[in-house]
C-alpha cells in the first residue's frame, strides 16, 4: 500500500479512530486540536504530528501541511468550522477533502450545493450513518450504503443480496423491479459490473439500486427478502443521533416505536417482563 499523507482537523472521537486506524497502516498523520490538554493526549497516545490550534486559520493550516497532503479530513464537532477549513485547505492545494457536518438533513437536501460552495470532495454525517444503521436493524434491511440525490427525492442505495435473492436465482432481464427503480451495479469479488440482460448476482455480493425516496424500501425488500423485524423497538438517548421524521415514518405500522429521551427514570422503568417479550434497547 502507497504511503499516504493525511491531515485531520478534530481529535474527538471521529478524528482519534480515523488518526489510529490510518496511522496503524503506516500512512503520515497529522493532526489538528485546538482543546490542548486533548492535543497532549492525543500526542502521547498516536503515531501522529499533533498540531495546536483552529483548524479554521490559515496559519494552523498552514503549519499542519494540508496544502501538501494528499487528504484533508474536517471532522470535529463544529460544522462552520470544517466548512471553513475544507475550503481553505483546499485553497491551499489540499488534493482531496472530507468535511463533516452534524443535520442529517444538511447532507440530504444540500450536499451538492455545500460541496460546490466551499469546494469538498465528499460531505459526511455521522449522525446519518448511524441513523441508517440502526434503521437497516429495526427494518431487517441489508443496506450498505445510502446516496440521497435531487433534494432527497431519489435515493441510490446499495444492498446486500443473500442466497434467497431474486437478484441472485433470476437473470436481470427476467425480473420485473418494482416502480421505475433501475439495478445500475453489482459489486462483488471481481469489483464492479454494469449487468446486462444476462447478468445474475452472487450471494454475498452487493447490488447498486435507483429508486425514488418513497419506492426505495419497497425495492430493499423485493431484491433482498431477509427481514426479521424486532415487534418493539426502546431508543435511549436520542439527542445527537435522533431518527428524522421520514425514518420513523418508514416504519410499519405493525412496528411500535417508542423513543425514551433524556429521562433516566423512565428508561430504568422499563420491566424484566418487557425485555423477556423481546424489546430490542438500542442504546445511542
Amino acid at each position: 500500500m502507497e504511503r499516504q499523507r493525511f491531515v485531520i482537523m478534530g481529535a474527538g472521537t471521529v478524528g482519534y479512530y480515523l488518526a489510529q486506524t490510518l496511522s496503524q497502516q503506516g500512512h503520515d498523520i497529522v493532526l489538528i486540536e485546538l482543546d490542548r490538554e486533548r492535543a497532549d493526549e492525543v500526542e502521547e497516545e498516536l503515531d501522529a504530528r499533533v498540531v495546536r490550534g483552529n483548524g479554521a486559520h490559515f496559519a494552523t493550516l498552514t503549519e499542519a501541511g494540508a496544502g501538501e497532503c494528499d487528504l484533508f479530513m474536517a471532522v470535529s464537532s463544529h460544522d462552520q468550522s470544517n466548512l471553513a477549513a475544507s475550503l481553505f485547505a483546499k485553497d491551499l492545494g489540499a488534493s482531496r477533502v472530507v468535511a463533516r457536518v452534524g443535520d442529517a438533513d444538511e447532507v440530504k437536501v444540500h450536499r451538492h450545493t455545500y460541496e460546490k460552495l466551499f469546494h469538498v470532495d465528499m460531505l459526511m454525517s455521522t449522525q446519518l450513518l448511524a441513523s441508517t444503521q440502526v434503521l437497516n436493524f429495526i427494518l431487517g434491511h441489508s443496506t450498505v450504503a445510502v446516496e440521497h440525490l435531487a433534494q432527497n427525492k431519489i435515493q441510490l442505495r446499495r444492498i446486500r443480496l443473500e442466497e434467497d435473492s431474486i437478484l441472485v436465482s433470476t437473470t436481470l432481464k427476467d425480473v420485473q423491479m418494482p416502480g421505475s427503480s433501475r439495478v445500475v451495479a453489482y459489486f462483488g469479488d471481481d469489483g464492479l459490473t454494469v449487468p446486462s440482460g444476462e447478468t445474475r448476482a452472487t450471494a454475498g455480493s452487493d447490488v447498486l439500486i435507483l429508486a425514488r425516496s418513497e419506492l426505495i424500501d419497497e425495492v430493499e425488500s423485493f431484491v433482498s427478502p431477509r427481514s426479521q423485524k424486532p415487534a418493539k423497538v426502546v431508543l435511549a438517548g436520542l439527542q445527537e443521533y435522533q431518527f428524522q421524521q421520514e425514518t420513523a415514518g418508514s416504519l410499519n405500522r405493525d412496528d411500535v416505536l417508542d423513543t425514551v429521551r433524556r429521562s433516566i427514570q423512565r428508561a430504568t422503568a422499563l420491566t424484566a417482563s418487557d425485555l423477556k417479550k423481546g424489546v430490542t434497547a438500542l442504546a445511542t
